[in-house]
């Protein structure tokens, strides 16, 4: 096992630890490997103080009235979620997305405004696996451009494995000429998809949003880009329902927000909070299946 950044999640395992669980993977499937992590998380939690002060942030905003015994116990728990979801990770990247039980009972909608021709932004959240999301929409027989920066040697390199197996899949990166903007902005003038995190500032611009009772910092980058090609903008999540399960539910953010008469920077924050809204749900509901490792609230905007 490895340490934790200060700003970063849990690094589960250098070669020999990614090693061993693949091994588990591929003989025994999913199971052998929850099991050796419910072994590996309390010593894992109990030894390196950096896991704990990595996830101390959120599990204090969330459980504010925790003492320390109780929010340990909290701690052990949401790094066995996250644990189980790198696992399930793993297993799309080296068995193949075939291997992921999806419901989308919403598909409908998704591919009524996927066939639109409006162009359409998924905001993505670190809640459950956003991987699956990428699978779940590899039926769509148009273009998807998904945006993120990759961790060289880290989890999200298995992101560009999955990609390889999805034809219609471009991974664009923040290190692209002028931030790969002007090529998710051109996907979307074009008809098709892009997905953009909606929980990871990255580094771009971000506005504050009152978020578990404290400001916190948003990127605004999704809402630009859905305002300036008028396209359709969807919260998108892939929730963990079981063993290899996951349940995708989309979000139409637009619905219900009344942008007439605003200038864009009113436009850009009312879509944002209604994102954080619902993000705040969510994680009100499932608060071990979003997985921040950072301090959410101590970056300025």
């Amino acid at each position: 096992m490895t340490s934790v950044g200060r700003s970063g999640p849990p690094r589960y395992g250098g070669r020999a630890g990614y090693g061993f669980f693949y091994v588990l993977l591929r003989c025994g499937g999913v199971v052998p490997a929850y099991l050796m992590l419910a072994l590996v998380v309390p010593y894992y939690l109990l030894v390196r103080g950096s896991a704990r002060r990595s996830a101390a942030p959120y599990l204090r905003r969330r459980f504010p009235a925790d003492g320390r015994l109780r929010r340990g116990c909290r701690a052990l728990r949401y790094f066995y979620n996250f644990g189980q979801a790198l696992l399930d990770q793993a297993a799309i990247g080296m068995l193949g997305k075939d291997k992921v039980e999806l419901d989308f009972p919403q598909w409908r909608q998704a591919l009524d405004a996927f066939e639109s021709g409006k162009g359409v932004v998924l905001v993505n959240s670190h809640v459950g696996l956003w991987q699956a999301v990428m699978g779940g929409m590899g039926c769509y027989s148009g273009k998807l451009r998904y945006y993120f920066q990759s961790e060289p040697g880290g989890a999200s390199d298995v992101y560009y494995k999955l990609a390889g197996h999805l034809d219609n899949v471009t991974l664009v990166s923040p290190d692209a000429f002028l931030g790969g903007v002007v090529e998710l902005a051109n996907a979307l003038l074009r008809g098709d998809c892009v997905g953009v995190s909606g929980d990871r500032p990255g580094g771009g611009k971000t506005i504050h949003a009152s978020f578990l009772g404290a400001p916190a910092a948003f990127p605004v980058l999704p809402y630009h880009l859905a305002l300036s090609a008028e396209a359709h903008l969807f919260m998108v999540v892939a929730l963990r329902v079981g063993k290899l399960k996951y349940r995708m539910e989309l979000v139409d953010l637009r619905s219900g927000v009344n942008l007439e008469g605003l200038s864009k920077p009113e436009a850009v924050a009312a879509l944002l909070g209604r994102y954080v809204r619902e993000l705040e749900a969510i994680v009100e509901a499932r608060p071990y299946d979003w997985f921040n490792f950072f301090d959410f609230w101590g970056i300025r905007a």
